[in-house]
C-alpha cells in the first residue's frame, strides 16, 4: 500500500517553493502586477460524475518558468537554480494534492461513483457519452420508487465531493432501496418489463426490442402512460 500523503506537509512545501519563487521573480518597486496564475481546476456540479474538472492550475507568469522548470526535471534541482528547485517543489506538491485532477473528488470520489453507478447501468433509459453506465438506471429506479425522496437521494450522491459525503449518500441509497425492497424488485427485477411486454403483446402483436424497454423505462408516467402511447401510435 502506498504511503498515505500528509496534505499539511505538502502545503508547507508548496508555500515555501511559492515564497522561494517570489523572492526570486517578485517585480522591482513601482513596477506594478502580480503573478499571472489561474485558477485551480474545481469541480463543476455542471460536470458529470466521472468528469475530472478541466481547470488547472496555470504556470507562474515569470519569464522563462515552463523552461526552467523542464531544466530541473533534465538536470536536477542543482544545475536548475533555486528558481527551477522551487518550480519543480510547487508542482510536485501540486501533483501530491491532485489538485490538477480535481482533487479528492477528481482522484477518489469520481472514479467510486462511476463503479457504483455502474450496477445500474442494465435500467438505463438511455446512454451518452457525458454520463457514465448506470447514470440514469440508478436516477430511473430512484425516482420510481419515491420520486421525491429518490431524487433528493440522487442529487446527495452526486454532489458528494469528498469520500466521507459519498459514503454517506451511497449508504442513503443503499438502505432507501432495501427499505423499499418490493417497489425495487419490481422495477429493476423485471416486474415492470414483465409489464412492458405484456403491454407490446396486447397492442402490437410482438415483444419489445431492447431500444423499446430502454426508453419506456425512462418514462415518469409508468405503464399506464406507455400504454397511452401504444393506442395512440395505432389511430
Amino acid at each position: 500500500m502506498a504511503a498515505k500523503r500528509d496534505p499539511m506537509l505538502v502545503a508547507v512545501l508548496v508555500g515555501g517553493a511559492g515564497y522561494l519563487l517570489w523572492r526570486y521573480t517578485a517585480p522591482a518597486a513601482g513596477a506594478g502586477g502580480f503573478w499571472d496564475v489561474g485558477p485551480a481546476g474545481t469541480s463543476s456540479p455542471f460536470l458529470a460524475p466521472g468528469r475530472s474538472p478541466t481547470g488547472a492550475p496555470v504556470a507562474p507568469g515569470f519569464p522563462g518558468a515552463a523552461q526552467t522548470l523542464t531544466g530541473a526535471a533534465a538536470s536536477g534541482f542543482a544545475a536548475a537554480g533555486p528558481i527551477g528547485a522551487a518550480a519543480a517543489t510547487v508542482a510536485a506538491g501540486v501533483a501530491a494534492l491532485g489538485w490538477g485532477r480535481g482533487g479528492e473528488e477528481g482522484i477518489a470520489v469520481n472514479p467510486a461513483r462511476d463503479q457504483f453507478l455502474a450496477q445500474y447501468a442494465t435500467l438505463d433509459p438511455t446512454r451518452d457519452g457525458r454520463n457514465p453506465p448506470g447514470f440514469y438506471g440508478l436516477h430511473w429506479l430512484l425516482r420510481n420508487v419515491n420520486a421525491q425522496t429518490g431524487q433528493a437521494l440522487f442529487d446527495a450522491l452526486l454532489k458528494a465531493d469528498t469520500m466521507a459525503e459519498f459514503s454517506v449518500a451511497v449508504s442513503d441509497v443503499q438502505a432507501f432501496l432495501q427499505t423499499n425492497a418490493p417497489a425495487v424488485t419490481y422495477y429493476a427485477g423485471g416486474g415492470y418489463d414483465a409489464g412492458l411486454k405484456a403491454l407490446y403483446l396486447k397492442y402490437y402483436n410482438r415483444e419489445p426490442d431492447a431500444g423499446e424497454y430502454a426508453a419506456h423505462r425512462g418514462n415518469p408516467g409508468g405503464l399506464s402512460a406507455v400504454e397511452q402511447l401504444l393506442i395512440a401510435s395505432l389511430k
